[in-house]
């Protein structure tokens, strides 16, 4: 009967030691991926240091503040229509839904509608790439230096109009990697275990989408 016993703990012992291990990996990787994407930060954008996102533990340039006195988009439960760019490292665009990079990229098709993606925003994510939705719906905290030279403030958050560009460890960017296709492609997929450089601007919050596409038919 111990014996049997013996044999009954077994697996059991080895499927936790195979787990830790691979959380040991995973944490591993991505403490190796921070310290490499701090790195590149360093040498290419020394001024973006100080806003580091320690949710996510991404970095955020502000290109656009956007409109004084539009409402964020965490003020609500909202749909937002957004336009990106990504791009890995290198500077090689993976998805676009700019029809002027898709004629650049050779990947233009008179088939696809280049517009603003339409997303649900809400208190749980839902559909939207991790370190998208978190930009959206947290404060960003910016550097003293860099907010007063821009005139912002310290505490930031996306609404209408605001445009940034968000340097993303692979963790938030997802497991599988990214890529496009349809015409939203780019010249490259963005492979697994990758950072991410994710252009962003907000083009418009909706909080009653139906009422809003039906004022777009009744005007068309």
């Amino acid at each position: 009967m111990k014996l049997i016993t013996r044999f009954l703990y077994l697996p059991a012992a080895c499927i936790a030691l195979l787990s830790s291990c691979a959380e040991d990996q995973t944490e591993s990787y991505d403490k190796f991926e921070d310290q490499a994407l701090e790195a590149y930060m360093t040498q290419k954008h020394p001024e973006l240091l100080e806003n580091y996102q320690t949710e996510g533990g991404y970095y955020v340039d502000v290109l656009e503040p956007g409109k004084a006195d539009a409402k964020p988009v965490n003020d609500t439960i909202c749909w937002v229509k957004f336009d990106f760019s990504g791009r890995d490292l290198s500077g090689n665009i993976a998805l676009t839904r700019r029809a002027s990079e898709a004629y650049q990229l050779g990947t233009f098709t008179k088939y696809t509608h280049y517009v603003p993606y339409y997303r649900y925003c809400g208190i749980l994510n839902s559909g939207l790439l991790e370190g998208t939705y978190l930009a959206m719906r947290n404060t960003l905290y910016l550097g003293e230096e860099y907010a007063a030279e821009r005139n912002l403030d310290r505490e930031f958050l996306l609404r209408e109009g605001t445009k940034v560009r968000v340097y993303m460890p692979s963790r938030i960017v997802g497991s599988g990697g990214l890529s496009g296709d349809g015409g939203y492609e780019g010249q490259y997929s963005l492979s697994a275990k990758r950072p991410l450089i994710m252009e962003l601007e907000i083009c418009g919050i909706d909080k009653n989408p139906l009422e809003s596409e039906g004022s777009l038919v009744d005007a068309f």
